[in-house]
């Protein structure tokens, strides 16, 4: 997470403002690394670097600003 860090601090991930799962979500993220789990988090940085590594054919699908 920590090369994906950049990405959410400078603005560039957008969260939609209602989804039923945005509260847990957000809380999961604010505790890491030292919550109880990593799943979502974990999930988000895989995200993160395959729209790094495809942009080109995925950026289209998603809301994240390259």
């Amino acid at each position: 997470m920590v090369a994906q860090s950049a990405k959410i601090e400078g603005g560039q991930v957008r969260l939609p403002r209602e989804a039923n799962w945005l509260e847990g979500f957000k809380s999961e993220v604010a505790a890491f690394p030292n919550g109880k789990y990593d799943d979502q988090v974990d999930s988000l940085s895989q995200l993160l670097r395959a729209l790094d590594m495809h942009h080109h054919t995925i950026r289209h699908c998603s809301r994240y600003k390259g």
